[in-house]
């Protein structure tokens, strides 16, 4: 199953590769024939999506012809499932199939409990080889599958991790920003307990940002302000006060600057004219103190 397992989703692969490639080109053309053409992932993202629907009735040719779809449905049992899934982990690139994430969903509570134990396998998570690609596989499909009871999960793992590790980081962000607004009360409190905020306090500031944009409360604003107070990385702490969009943050950001300019880089100081103008605020009185360098 293994070798036929790799085919399968090295097809997929090459399939969504040549999908990709049609939109660009499609892209091209527009261009060439001097149409204004406006790229949007989302648009790219739904194009590739449909087109890969065809691609679970397609025969492959290196397995006598067997379509995705029917190599899936031959899979018995979860075990077998759960040894496909780390070998798709490794090959696919972004997603697995949805034809087998369904598939596998229909395992229930079951298939959450096993893909909960690949998600935290501290030695796949260390190995960056190669196997650190399975609890990467494991925290997204959770993610996309909403599961609440990953979120405490994700937290854990996120203390644990190695603050270098960037790449488990920011997934578990962005899943956590994926599962939404049930993230968001454990995220707050995770911050508001941390004796200090670290580098992973700084991911869960961006997840409560961009989750809270979509559901504001003055406890998320009070924490992102409180946030920016007591961190040291103040142009994140400002970013994610823009991210959040409350211009209430508006003063706290503008007298920052003022009582701070003088020790801001170029480039920090321009981060922090971008947040107070996102919020609404002003900022040409502010322009005069702009570093040279």
């Amino acid at each position: 199953m293994h070798l036929e397992a790799e085919e399968v989703f090295n097809s997929y692969n090459e399939f969504a590769g040549y999908c990709y490639e049609n939109y660009m080109k499609e892209i091209e053309k527009k261009t060439l024939n001097g149409k204004e053409f406006v790229y949007k992932e989302h648009e790219l993202l739904a194009y590739v999506n449909e087109q890969l629907q065809s691609w679970v009735t397609m025969p492959i040719d290196s397995l006598g012809g067997i379509t995705p779809l029917q190599f899936f449905q031959n899979i018995k049992g979860l075990d077998n499932f759960i040894e496909v899934f780390k070998i798709g982990s490794k090959i696919c690139v972004d997603v697995l199939p949805d034809v087998f994430i369904d598939a596998l969903k229909g395992y229930g509570q079951e298939a959450v409990e096993r893909l909960f134990e690949l998600a935290v396998n501290k030695d796949f998570i260390s190995d960056m080889d190669e196997n650190y690609a399975i609890p990467l596989m494991a925290i997204k499909i959770l993610s996309l599958w909403k599961e609440e009871r990953a979120v405490p999960v994700f937290i854990d793992l996120l203390m644990e991790i190695d603050e270098d590790n960037e790449l488990f980081l920011e997934s578990i962000k962005q899943a956590l920003v994926d599962i939404g607004e049930k993230a968001l009360m454990p995220i707050f409190n995770s911050i508001n307990t941390a004796p200090q905020i670290g580098v992973r306090q700084e991911y869960l500031i961006m997840a409560l940002s961009e989750v809270g944009r979509y559901h504001r409360s003055d406890f998320i604003y009070k924490c992102l302000k409180d946030s920016f107070r007591r961190m040291e990385n103040k142009v994140m702490g400002a970013l994610c006060l823009a991210g959040y969009g409350d211009g209430r943050a508006i003063p706290a950001l503008r007298g920052y600057v003022l009582k701070n300019y003088t020790k801001l880089d170029r480039n920090s100081f321009l981060d922090f004219l971008w947040a107070i103008e996102e919020l609404g605020g002003e900022i040409q009185d502010l322009k005069q103190f702009m570093p040279a360098t």
